[in-house]
This record gives structure tokens, sequence and C-alpha cells, in this order.
């Protein structure tokens, strides 16, 4: 009896351990998945932020004022700490971790003591935007070292702990950019002391409408799409723009509207379908895309910008009044180019900024503004902007290009003031 006991006890034991490994083991594997996951997210938003350090030292190389350098300064510092402790979160990295570190610091550095510099209200002189334009291209070159990388783990090519191992390092060049950037900076130190935006300021337009009934609605959704997909309501939204959404299926193609509760306007339209051979010039398509955005209620446009991404091209307008294009109220039409048909749209931004706005002759002509040649004078027009906090700017737009990239500047028509700079690609 006892060594039946004893038996028992011992297969007990035995089930139990079993157990105990078992929950080891799957612990284990769900520890180690988070940490795959953690330095995975690490790892992307390295990449991200390098990218963001980038762009904002293209920005500060192109300041005309203190204004715009020390809010490109800021965005430097603070990417390049988000970037650092990126780096800090994956497991090895080596030499390349250390040089990346060394980089990020500086640029944080150098930007810092080049807006102490010019709190006076000055802008960057021709020999600082060169050095910021050389860290640019040097961050420029990282960020496509870490997205190689980022794709071949992507595609099963090299695993996350390869990939810690691969962190690039600079080699001289950069070493020695490094170096005359930080002499730079010593001078510096003892002599110092706007995708997508969505602004609103109300919906003014909207709140002026009356409010829509289903029915009406359902009619607008169905003249969107020429009347040739029959729709229902899938769904109503109740945010800024409260509205109806209707879905409907034709031609092997699923299409969602959705249209204002007041005023039955179209607010947005996506569908989703295989693309052919493209036939369509990009020149058609733009006319198609404004005489599509005048067919639903938003004439009077001009184009600001178009994306041509393959087999559609999507194009911004903005309403234009007395030669000054008005950017919060854009409204974006993607085309096919392979039929011509209009796949998408978006009026967000028409519908939640559109109104009657009093603008006088500017204070400042853009042809007395000193870019430093940095900017295409001839090129200039008049525009609003939108801003931080729900507000607008009268700002005079210059194009321009450096290190490859093209970009627009804005410059306060008032005040003649650098407010913003947004790069094009």
């Amino acid at each position: 009896m006892q060594r039946k006991s004893t038996a028992v006890i011992l297969s007990l034991l035995l089930v139990l351990t079993a157990a105990f490994s078992a929950v080891q083991t799957v612990n284990a594997k769900k520890l180690e998945r988070k940490m795959n996951s953690d330095q995975s997210r690490s790892f992307y938003e390295l990449t991200e932020n390098v990218e963001k350090i980038d762009t904002a030292l293209l920005k500060a190389a192109l300041s005309l004022d203190s204004h715009s350098l020390i809010k490109s300064a800021s965005e430097i510092r603070a990417a390049s700490a988000f970037a650092i402790s990126d780096l800090s979160e994956l497991a090895s990295g080596g030499e390349g971790r250390g040089k990346i570190t060394e980089f990020l610091n500086l640029a944080a550095d150098y930007s810092k003591a080049s807006a102490l510099l010019h709190s006076d209200g000055s802008g960057v002189t021709d020999g600082e935007s060169k050095t910021f334009t050389e860290l640019s291209r040097h961050a420029s070159e990282l960020k496509a070292s870490l997205e190689d990388i980022r794709a071949k783990v992507s595609s099963g090519q090299m695993t996350l702990s390869e990939a810690e191992k691969a962190v690039p390092s600079f080699d001289g060049a950069i070493e020695k950019a490094g170096t005359d950037a930080l002499s730079d900076f010593g001078k510096l130190s003892y002599r110092g002391p706007f995708s997508e935006h969505e602004n609103t300021l109300g919906t003014v337009m909207l709140d002026s409408l009356g409010e829509t009934d289903e029915k009406t609605a359902l009619k607008k959704a169905m003249e969107c799409l020429g009347g040739r997909v029959v729709l229902v309501k899938t769904g109503e939204t109740d945010g800024l723009i409260a509205s109806y959404v209707f879905s409907g299926d034709a031609a092997n193609t699923h299409y969602s509207v959705e249209i204002s509760k007041r005023g039955a306007m179209p607010l947005s339209m996506t569908s989703s379908r295989v693309f052919g051979d493209a036939k369509i010039t990009e020149s058609e398509c733009a006319s198609i895309a404004k005489e599509y955005a005048a067919s639903i209620g938003y004439k009077n446009l001009s184009e600001t910008y178009r994306t041509d991404e393959g087999q559609t091209v999507t194009f911004n307008f903005a309403p234009e009044e007395g030669g000054v294009i008005m950017y919060p109220d854009l409204v974006k039409v993607q085309v096919a180019k392979d039929t011509g048909s209009v796949t998408g749209f978006s009026a967000d931004g028409y519908l939640l900024n559109h109104r009657e706005r009093n603008l006088s002759e500017p204070a400042v002509d853009a042809g007395d503004i000193d870019s430093g040649g940095r900017f295409d004078k001839k090129n200039a027009r008049l525009c609003v902007i939108p801003t931080e906090y729900s507000g607008e700017m009268y700002c005079w737009e210059f194009p321009g290009s450096i290190g490859g990239r093209s970009f627009y500047a804005y410059i306060n028509a008032d005040t003649a003031r650098q407010e913003e700079i947004l790069f094009l690609n």
C-alpha cells in the first residue's frame, strides 16, 4: 500500500514538473516575443526620427530669421533625443551605435548653439547653412541605411538580432563633417547668448446650412458615383462633421461615401478595385479631377499640388480668391490612370475651414524680401496657410530646392517673418 502511494506521489510530481516546465517555456516565449516586438518598434521609430532630423536640418539651412531657426532647432533636438532613446533600446549595435549617438548629439548641440547665436533675430550665414546641409546629407544617408536594414528584416533576409549588429557606422567623411561642425559649434558657443494639417476655426460654412434627412443625403451620395452604384446606409458619424455613411458594390469594386448631415455636402469617397495599364495622361487626369470636384459642389478651385502614385494620381485643389490661394480649404481628388475614373476624394479641409475672408493688400512686397538667393522670387504667390492652434496666416509662398529636395517657403506678407518651410519630397 505504501509503495502504491509513493508511486502515485511520484507520478503527480512528474506531472507537476512537466506542467511547470511547460508554463516556463510558454512564459519564456512570450517574453522573447515581447522583447522582439519592443526592439522592432524601437528600430522603426529610430528610422522615423532620423528622417525628422534630416528634414529639420534642411529647414534650419533655409532659415532667414531666428523665429524659423529656433523652431527648426527645437525639432532637431527633440528628434535627436528620441532617436538616442530608440538606440538604447536595442540589445547591441557596437561601434555603429556609438557613432550614431555622437552624430545625434552633434546635430542637437550645433542647432542649439546656432539658435542662441541668432537670438537677435538674424538668420543663418551662408557658412552655417552649408554646415546644416552637410549634416542633413549624412542624416539622409543614415536614414537610407536604416530603411535598407528594416526592409531586409521585413522580407526575412535578416533577423532582428543581425539587424542590430548591422547598425551602420559612419566613415571618415562624416567624422570630418562632425569635426568641422564642432569647430563651428565652439565659435558659436562663445559668441552666442507645415500632408497633412487639419486646422479648424469652427465649421462656419456648415453651421449656416440646415439639417439634411437620410433620403436627401443618399441621393447626393449616389450622384457622387454618377448614379451607377446602388448604395445603402451603413453608418453615421458624430465628429467635427456629423455625417451619413453609405456603401455599395459594382463591377467588383466596393464604394463608401460620406455626406454631411448639414447641407448634404460630399465629405469623402473611397473605392477598391484592381487597376489596369495606364492609358490616361496626367494632364487629362487633372482635367477630370477638377471637373468632378465642380460637379459635386466644389467650384472655383485651383490645383496646388499633385502626387503620382503609379496607377492613380491625387490632386490637391484650393479656392483662389483675388489671386490668393486658400490652403486651409483643401479638396483632394484621386483619378485612375487606366480609365480616368475618380476613385476617391476628400473635402474635410474645405468643409471645416471655408468661409469669407477679408484680406488687405500685403504690407510687404515679394520683391523686397531678402532671401539670400535661396528662394525663387519670380514665382512667388500670395496664400493663406493654416497654423498651429487653429489659426491662419497671410503669406508669400516661394518655391525652391536644396540638397536635391523641392520646398515651399512661407514668408509673412505683413511682417516679412519666415513662418514655415514645406518639403515636397
